[in-house]
């Protein structure tokens, strides 16, 4: 007789958090950096150039519309690829961008933005909630943070003569992006959409930036938000 006792049936060891960078990804983040410092350089070339303010952000915005397009067709292939995520970070933090830009950077002969303010911040808003959604849809933290680095890391440059409205910009994205959060414990996604703002805005206020110095109104305000 077979006296040997039955074997419990093996539980499959819970799959430990995966911690170390790869390869891909290093260099997915390379490349969206130095995609969105070239469209940073593109729309703050001098103004007297030999491109105008407008077929500047026509060169950025046909770069975002052409990453978001080739991103949504690699996705499609192979729904686990970084490089598309990454491509789809670069194409929301470029238009983004180019949306401050035209409301901020580029102004018309009365000194107003070319894109009127309200307009500016409701245009950057649906772009911000457009790339989490797509992230939260992609349930990519990495897209997320992508995005959101891209457009809060070098949103102070593209606004650096009127900072002020470049925080406005900024606070509005980490505000709108936050119910993208819910369910998510995507604690990389939280410091990225605030920590970048809120040091940007430290630093502004500590060093005493002109165009804070000038609305004291608005900086109280958006401290308050």
């Amino acid at each position: 007789r077979d006296e040997r006792q039955p074997t419990a049936p093996a539980v499959p060891a819970r799959a430990r958090p995966r911690t170390r960078i790869s390869i891909a990804e290093v260099f997915s983040v390379v490349g969206s950096a130095i995609t969105l410092i070239g469209v940073t350089l593109v729309l703050l070339l001098p103004q007297d150039g030999v491109l105008g303010p407008l077929p500047r952000v026509g060169i950025a915005v046909v770069l975002a519309v052409a990453a978001v397009a080739a991103a949504v067709w690699q996705h499609a292939k192979d729904d686990r690829n970084v490089g598309a995520q990454a491509l789809m970070a670069t194409g929301f933090a470029s238009a983004y961008l180019c949306v401050l830009a035209v409301t901020v950077l580029f102004e018309r002969p009365d000194g107003r933005g070319l894109l009127p303010a309200a307009a500016g911040l409701a245009l950057a808003g649906l772009i911000s909630v457009g790339g989490l959604w797509t992230a939260r849809r992609w349930n990519s933290q990495w897209l997320g943070v992508l995005a959101v680095l891209g457009c809060l890391v070098l949103a102070p440059f593209v606004a650096n003569r009127d900072l002020i409205w470049g925080l406005g910009f900024m606070v509005l994205l980490t505000i709108v992006t936050a119910p993208f959060q819910l369910g998510r414990t995507w604690l990389a996604l939280m410091a990225a959409r605030i920590k970048p703002t809120a040091l940007v805005f430290f630093l502004a206020v500590a060093f005493g930036q002109d165009s804070l110095v000038e609305n004291p109104t608005m900086t109280l305000a958006l401290a308050a938000v």
